[in-house]
């Protein structure tokens, strides 16, 4: 048997079998596959412009091509809320929206808003102030405006009595306060009653809500939290790093007296400015005097606890009135 032979003549190949036949062949012959391949190579996507990817739908965005293969387009009605049924029509190019609320989304005793998804189910329009709030999704806090509309923001993360310019600062359940006209605000919770303030000594649900960024804008039936403080000691806590009960920059603490159901009640809360006026100096408010000072009779004097040693020698401390006020236990007085 012979071996098989190939000779290459220009553009033709010939080959001979071991019988000697002469087989020819040329490019255009289909058994060559190679030679068989188009001119150019089909993409492997399918595309080469954006208009090859193009499936005449507007409602689920504008395909492109990327590197020859075809990538899906945005939905063009999408709120980004979860529980929401969105519904897009295409008239023509032309899209419209609309996003139905689907509570069958959302968990166990939880409603859908178009606004801010699932919440929990509340009894109050919008939103509920006081901790724990509902109607807002998580991650938002429920807070009041001017004239007393609520929203749900995004919430922050300052906590009772920091500085504040706006209740988007402050968590879920507090509000940016006006301690008082003209001085900063801070972030006090919002209440309904004494239940919803901190266990401390002398906070009551007693103050009305004045919103800090119309200064002193009163809004009312809300009330927030009065601040626990202690007006005996409050310069030393003001400047220990970290102490429970100070008061923001700028205010000092005093007791205060307001009404609740009809009945006088003794809080402690920080406002106003700190006075320069001491023990004897002459006042007509208590932001005449000092920290840790009261005016007492157009006089400025100094807080004490009746058991306590904060008067001077000859001076004793004297309950103050009207009414004894007493915290846990301690009766305030001033020193006289």
């Amino acid at each position: 048997m012979r071996t098989a032979q190939l000779f290459l003549l220009g553009a033709f190949a010939i080959s001979c079998t071991s019988e000697g036949t002469a087989i020819e062949s040329s490019p255009e012959d289909p058994s060559h596959s190679e030679r068989n391949a188009p001119l150019v190579e089909t993409p492997k996507g399918g595309c080469f412009s954006a208009s090859d990817c193009d499936d005449g739908d507007a409602c689920n965005g504008a395909e492109t091509c990327d590197n020859e293969v075809c990538t899906a387009g945005t939905s063009a009605c999408d709120d980004g809320i979860d529980c929401t049924e969105d519904l897009c029509t295409d008239s023509g190019g032309t899209v419209s929206c609309e996003f139905s609320p689907n509570n069958g989304r959302c968990g166990p005793g939880q409603t859908c808003s178009r606004l801010s998804g699932c919440a929990q189910a509340c009894s109050v329009d919008t939103c509920k102030l006081a901790w724990p709030q509902c109607g807002c999704s998580p991650g938002d806090a429920c807070v009041v405006g001017s004239g007393g509309a609520r929203a749900c923001v995004g919430r922050g993360d300052k906590h009772m009595g920091e500085p504040c310019a706006e209740s988007a600062q402050c968590d879920a359940g507090f509000a940016c306060h006006d301690v008082d006209v003209g001085y900063a605000g801070a972030c006090t919770p919002y209440c309904e009653s004494d239940g919803d303030c901190p266990t401390s000594v002398g906070t009551r649900c007693v103050v009305p809500f004045e919103l800090f960024a119309e200064q002193g804008e009163q809004i009312a039936g809300i009330r927030v939290c009065s601040f626990s403080c202690d007006p005996v000691n409050d310069e030393n806590n003001r400047s220990t790093p970290g102490r429970v009960g100070k008061c923001p920059a700028d205010t000092k603490c005093d007791v205060y007296t307001s009404q609740a159901n009809g009945s006088a009640v003794h809080h402690t809360d920080c406002r106003g400015t700190i006075g320069t006026g001491t023990a004897g100096a002459g006042c007509s408010t208590h932001n005449d005097c000092a920290s840790e000072h009261r005016c007492v009779s157009g006089s400025c004097r100094r807080y004490c606890v009746t058991q306590g040693f904060e008067c001077a020698p000859g001076e004793l401390c004297q309950p103050l009135s009207p009414g004894t006020v007493t915290f846990s236990g301690v009766t305030l007085g001033t020193c006289q």
